[in-house]
């Protein structure tokens, strides 16, 4: 540690994140693990990757 470097630990940088940019009907998501620079996703998320807020998935009545 000579001030001119630094080292990371394993850890992520950041925690996971996913933007969803939008504009009329058409609809981008960009994400990151933490690890990596974050990139366009594809495809649909599957449930490891979306967090489930309490109370989500569960249909209440009219």
């Amino acid at each position: 540690v000579d001030g001119r470097s630094i080292v990371l630990g394993p850890e992520p940088v950041i925690g996971a994140q996913k933007v969803v940019l939008s504009l009329d009907e058409r609809q981008l998501v960009v994400g990151t693990q933490g690890l990596g620079p974050f990139q366009v996703m594809t495809g649909e998320p599957t449930l490891d990757e979306v967090p489930l807020l309490e109370g989500a998935g569960h249909a209440n009545p009219p």
